[in-house]
């Protein structure tokens, strides 16, 4: 189930632009851990990822892009989280991209059936300042990674990655 890690080390740095910021990356499990969680050169992960198929990758791809989006550069308070996850859960996107270009639609329709679904359930909230009980909402992770998703797209590659690497050079 990590056996695409390096591949993905690999496709972020080339995309991001920047270098993994730290001089190692490792894996931890836990049995009675229901997700996973970044830690800086580090993630915990749920026995249940642990399937042997890597149908769970995207998560993978999450906690790792986290090293860039959480550990190299962090929020300066709990208002800014989405920043951490929107941008974690778009290298979801871009991990799609560079292995199943043709599958980044349906996931990205996923993605926003979830939000919408989840703002229909518990209400609308805001991606800057929510509600401390909803900071790691649906509104956070799935409507965040849109937001840079749509950034994106809005702005062009060039103008976009250039922002980036700025973005997580401190500049």
């Amino acid at each position: 189930d990590f056996s695409r890690t390096p591949e993905m080390l690999a496709a972020f740095e080339e995309r991001l632009g920047v270098d993994y910021p730290f001089d190692k990356y490792g894996h931890a499990l836990f049995q009675n851990f229901g997700g996973a969680m970044e830690h800086q050169t580090c993630t915990s992960y749920g026995a249940g990822l642990i399937t042997g198929d890597n149908r769970y990758d995207r998560v993978v791809a999450h906690e790792l892009g986290h090293q860039w989006f959480g550990n190299l550069v962090s929020p300066a308070e709990w208002e800014e989280i989405w920043l951490n996850e929107g941008f974690a859960t778009w290298t979801e996107f871009l991990w799609t991209e560079h292995v199943d270009p043709s599958f980044l639609p349906t996931l990205l329709a996923g993605r926003e059936s979830s939000y919408i679904n989840h703002e229909a359930a518990v209400g609308a909230y805001p991606l800057y300042a929510p509600p401390r009980s909803r900071l790691f909402g649906s509104t956070i992770y799935q409507k965040g990674g849109w937001v840079v998703a749509m950034l994106r797209n809005l702005i062009g590659d060039e103008a976009f990655f250039t922002g980036l690497r700025a973005y997580l050079n401190g500049n």
